[in-house]
């Protein structure tokens, strides 16, 4: 990748906490990424960092895939920061759209949701998990209370591994406030 006869803007990032940088990612990550409903198969992975930070095992990535509209292709991104949580079984907790369209669709999935009885958590996510009983026991007061501070992620467990999703670019001012804020989920889980 060219970055106007300079290096990568990441680089510097992934050096400073420790992590290995890549360009680029070949087709298989991808492709192994491409499990999370966010991603296409048809994406690219770049400016991949991965390694130890703070005991735990970090992958960071943007992936981008382009569509076509019918007037010109847009590229659609999303920055991706995952940790391994063994053990723990697919999930996702994304945010509660409103409007009739929403609930139209919805109507269905309400069924498939897991409620947690909190009135204001479960008007503004939708958590859906193949255990509902884990999450359940996951979703204490601390944690219900730190997904409410931000609405723009996305987060999920897909094949053991808890995944913050941002739609957007990897941005390089921001790496380590996420990294933090991947970090802060794991801090509010109980021991499971």
């Amino acid at each position: 990748m060219l970055f106007s006869g300079k290096t990568s803007p990441y680089l510097p990032i992934a050096q400073k906490l420790g992590l290995e940088y890549q360009a680029n990612a070949d087709k298989a990550f991808s492709l192994a990424w491409a499990v999370l409903p966010e991603l296409q198969k048809s994406g690219r992975a770049r400016h991949v960092m991965f390694g130890p930070v703070q005991d735990h095992d970090l992958t960071i990535f943007q992936s981008s895939y382009t569509v076509q509209t019918g007037q010109a292709p847009i590229q659609v991104s999303h920055a991706v920061y995952s940790v391994p949580v063994p053990g723990w079984p697919d999930m996702h907790i994304t945010r509660f759209r409103r409007g009739w369209l929403y609930a139209f669709f919805y109507r269905k999935a309400r069924r498939e949701r897991v409620l947690t009885g909190d009135g204001l958590f479960d008007g503004r996510r939708v958590v859906k998990c193949a255990d509902p009983g884990f999450a359940q026991v996951l979703l204490t007061q601390d944690l219900r209370s730190f997904l409410l501070e931000k609405d723009s992620v996305a987060w999920r467990v897909v094949g053991e591994r808890l995944c913050l999703i941002y739609r957007g670019n990897l941005r390089a001012d921001r790496i380590e406030e996420s990294i933090q804020r991947l970090y802060g989920f794991v801090q509010c889980v109980p021991n499971l």
